[in-house]
């Protein structure tokens, strides 16, 4: 899994170029809680990145290789 390049800025986090490229490992996958807007898709992963820094990812951040 490699992180995508984009960017990220909100409240709970800054995310820019810096992670563009690296690769890490799943650790947890979050889903969305059922009902009726899509039930059960993934909402975020954790990703431990290969240095070991542990990060908070939604999917349109990550990209699977």
């Amino acid at each position: 899994m490699c992180i995508e390049d984009v960017e990220i800025s909100d409240a709970e986090r800054v995310y820019g170029r810096r992670y563009a490229g690296r690769v890490g490992q799943i650790e947890q996958v979050s889903r969305e809680p059922g009902g009726s807007v899509a039930p059960g898709r993934i909402s975020t992963y954790v990703v431990r990145l290969d240095d070991g820094e542990q990060i908070t990812a939604r999917p349109e951040e990550v990209r699977f290789l």
